[in-house]
């Protein structure tokens, strides 16, 4: 191949890469329909979720999202929790978060069991891992990094196959009793 060809085939190879659609998710990122699913069984697993409550189990999207992805969301997990938790109806809720006096008071007025922490609102991680923490209120992370941050769950994959992460010092300050049979075969922070 001439020496002058070189330029041409990196010009060409850029103009093809420019021409791609970028990906930006994390190499271990689960898509959201099988977060949701895994959230949902691992609340079945969970021994305190649903026994304060007598009628339906309330679950709390936090975010800091436009209102239409709020909606997709509200639809996946609504969608994954159609056979219920422990016999009883799910509610799927979204909470906006703005600050964490209004986050404290909208779980516990919503009577909320346990909070998904949407990606959108990482930047209030810290804010929202407060409250959930003060109302024990059991935390699943939309990232691996959420769960290292503190979070008390996630999933993320290994080998291709989804994987429960559970944070155990998160978890214990959230009150979130799992089964040693859950323990055994999730991937655990300590």
């Amino acid at each position: 191949m001439p020496r002058n060809a070189f330029p041409a085939l990196y010009f060409l190879l850029a103009a093809l890469l420019l021409q791609c659609e970028p990906t930006f998710a994390a190499p271990n990122a689960v898509d959201i329909e099988l977060q949701a699913v895994f959230f949902i069984r691992t609340l079945i697993y969970e021994h305190n979720t649903g026994a304060q409550t007598q009628k339906s189990i309330k679950l709390a999207i936090v975010h800091q999202a436009e209102p239409l992805a709020v909606e997709e969301l509200i639809h996946t997990f609504s969608t994954a929790s159609t056979n219920g938790i422990k016999g009883k109806p799910v509610e799927v809720v979204a909470i906006p978060f703005n600050k964490i006096s209004d986050l404290r008071e909208r779980i516990s007025a919503l009577s909320i069991d346990a909070v998904y922490i949407d990606k959108s609102a990482n930047e209030a991680l810290s804010s929202i891992l407060q409250v959930t923490r003060a109302l024990q209120t059991p935390s699943f992370a939309s990232s691996l990094d959420m769960v290292k941050k503190g979070a008390s769950l996630g999933v993320y994959l290994v080998d291709a196959r989804p994987r429960l992460i559970i944070n155990l010092r998160a978890a214990q300050l959230e009150n979130i009793v799992l089964p040693a049979g859950v323990l055994r075969v999730s991937t655990l922070i300590k």
